[in-house]
């Protein structure tokens, strides 16, 4: 073992270096298991390096590396080396207190040290005002981002449909029913009132005039500004179904699921993931969460997803091999991935998930009697507990009663395959 003696100041100048490291070494290495194996707690999304250091703000919907500024262009740098007090662009307004974001106009009201930019939304209140980073993702030039809001905040008019994100956290099909100039905290704002219903055949409940519907009751309607982050438009993020709307899902969608003790409750607010998904033309692989804050571990995964490695891992665990640790190979990828799959971007869910959940069962399924000799029981246990109840919980098409359904298919499959 080499111990190397660092200060303080040479181990903050190390540290940023480490996962761009150790992410081109693993995309060298992917099927060396003491590597895959040593690289556990570089993948735990708790482990005590990314609680305590290069932590991220709280509200930040995405990270970069302090370094990745040397990805820009040179047109990208020059447009951001130019912003100053006034200058307009655009940027991720933030809700001050469900945290729901949009793209939306802003205006530059002052330039701080430390390359930060304190910016303001015009026609919103100032409690949305933010600090912003200067070489972050979550600015950019006027016109690129916002247009589409722009037009679509610019038509709102009484009885206007629009989606809005409510307490409960959940987009619902809404509808306008008043708009006035109101006086919120010394500005005067446009605001609309919301209901979070619409009119609908196959409504469960009746309102007063005998209409049916589907959504909360006027009680629950509710006054913001027509700029809040929290207005969409219609169906942007619902769907025809309404399935967030009636009785039953308002009383407890997860019933059916919990009954059988596997409520989908991975915790991941991965909704506003469609705002960025590229920074200058590369590929966004994971994002910031409040599970983990610390630009370390999405820098490391963001660096080998560009270099090919979800796909050069995926391959690996997909090729028909007759190593005898190949089940253990199998095990470790996915215990890995399951570590950090909080902060995987959705679309990378979307596209790498159920396909190791494939080769993975696909694998075990196959495995030569020398390979199940050389594994335990409780290895391909692990394996189905980190896929059906880590993993594949991110992904929206899956509901935690056919996740239960599946992983108790699989567990009986493989249990069959070592009793015989």
């Amino acid at each position: 073992m080499i111990k190397i003696n660092l200060n303080k100041e040479e181990f903050k100048a190390l540290l940023p270096k480490v996962p761009r490291l150790l992410a081109r070494l693993l995309y060298d290495n992917v099927d060396n298991l003491e590597l895959l194996d040593g690289m556990k707690a570089i993948f735990d999304h708790n482990s005590r390096l990314y609680q305590h250091h290069h932590l991220s703000p709280e509200n930040s919907i995405l990270t970069q590396s302090p370094a990745a500024h040397e990805h820009l262009t040179e047109e990208e740098r020059a447009w951001r080396a130019s912003l100053k007090e006034g200058s307009e662009l655009e940027a991720i307004k933030i809700d001050p207190e469900l945290k729901c974001k949009c793209w939306a106009r802003c205006i530059v009201t002052s330039v701080a040290s430390k390359a930060k930019l304190r910016i303001k939304f015009p026609e919103e209140s100032k409690t949305c005002d933010r600090d912003v980073d200067l070489w972050g993702p979550e600015i950019a030039p006027r016109g690129e981002r916002s247009q589409e809001d722009d037009e679509f905040r610019k038509g709102l008019v009484v009885g206007s449909r629009v989606d809005c994100y409510d307490g409960t956290k959940f987009w619902y099909a809404s509808s306008i029913r008043a708009r006035e100039v109101r006086d919120f905290q010394g500005e005067s704002l446009m605001h609309a009132q919301i209901a979070f219903r619409v009119p609908h055949p196959d409504g469960d409940k009746v309102d007063k005039e005998g209409t049916r519907y589907m959504g909360w009751e006027e009680c629950y309607d509710e006054w913001m500004t027509e700029r809040s982050a929290r207005l969409a438009p219609y169906q942007k993020h619902t769907t025809e179904a309404l399935e967030n709307q009636t009785s039953a899902a308002q009383n407890g969608a997860n019933a059916a699921a919990g009954a059988s003790g596997e409520a989908k409750t991975h915790g991941v607010d991965d909704s506003l993931d469609h705002l960025v998904d590229q920074i200058e033309g590369q590929r966004i692989f994971a994002v910031q969460r409040k599970q983990c804050r610390s630009d370390l571990l999405i820098d490391f995964i963001n660096t080998f997803g560009r270099l090919g490695g979800l796909d050069k891992m995926l391959e690996r665990v997909s090729q028909a091999e007759g190593d005898a640790n190949e089940l253990t190979l199998l095990s470790l990828v996915v215990e890995n991935v399951a570590k950090c799959s909080c902060v995987f971007h959705q679309t990378v869910v979307n596209e790498y998930f159920e396909k190791l959940e494939a080769a993975a069962m696909k694998k075990i399924l196959g495995a030569t009697n020398a390979q199940l000799r050389n594994t335990s029981k409780e290895t391909t246990d692990e394996i189905v507990e980190n896929i059906y109840k880590e993993i594949l919980l991110r992904l929206a098409s899956r509901d935690g009663t056919a996740l239960y359904c599946d992983k108790q298919v699989a567990i009986l499959e493989i249990g069959l395959l070592f009793l015989s």
